[in-house]
């Protein structure tokens, strides 16, 4: 079997599921919604999937102001922001 992967540009490796029936043999990640208003382009957040057991939510975690911030928005839209302490590259 083949598996396709995709290695974004930070070094994170992406694998695919469920099966493609377009490309026998390959599996790819179910379409994402548009994430939300006012995420950072050059980071942008993780949506956690339905299809593959996600709970639809978004998470972005990174540099805010000098401290290491982790923001989750949940299917309902409530934000939850965690600081997680001066951001340590």
């Amino acid at each position: 079997m083949t598996v396709k992967t995709t290695v974004l540009a930070n070094g994170e490796i992406r694998t695919a599921y469920p099966p493609n029936g377009a490309d026998p043999g390959a599996i790819t990640n179910p379409p994402a919604p548009p994430a939300p208003s006012g995420s950072p382009l050059g980071n942008p957040p993780r949506y956690s999937h339905p299809d593959v057991g996600g709970d639809e939510s978004w998470t972005w975690r990174g540099n805010k102001g000098g401290r290491d911030i982790e923001m989750v928005i949940d299917a309902n839209g409530k934000e939850t922001r965690t600081d997680h302490g001066p951001f340590k590259k």
